[in-house]
């Protein structure tokens, strides 16, 4: 060794006494647990966020679930209309040929023996 060298390897060993080594391996533990740290971390971010993800699909499959109930509910109340509707529509056909064919009322009957003239 030259002594330069001797001289530099004095200098460094001098540093690391004054300051001591807790720098120094805080520094060497840094840059190789570092990235470990660091990895860890990250996955329990993920986890975290796989978690928020599942979270959202079972609210999405109980929201459609919720869905067709109230379609299906509709469909009741569609159907249930519809035969209200047909009903109604019976109903009224029927009370306008009584209304039309009311011989009781002096008005019907006078049209009824006299001429009809087709309604457009």
């Amino acid at each position: 060794m030259t002594p330069e060298q001797i001289a530099m390897i004095k200098a460094v060993s001098d540093i690391v006494a004054t300051v001591g080594a807790m720098p120094l391996t805080s520094l060497v533990a840094l840059v190789f647990l570092g990235p470990w740290g660091l990895a860890v971390l990250v996955g329990y971010q993920q986890a975290k966020r796989f978690e928020s993800v599942a979270g959202m699909y079972k609210d999405s499959i109980r929201l459609v679930k919720d869905h067709q109930l109230l379609v299906e509910g509709y469909k009741g109340i569609v159907n249930s209309q519809q035969d209200l509707i047909i009903h109604t529509t019976q109903t009224l056909t029927a009370i306008k040929s009584v209304a039309e064919n009311n011989l009781y009322c002096p008005m019907v009957r006078r049209e009824t023996s006299g001429k009809k003239e087709p309604h457009g």
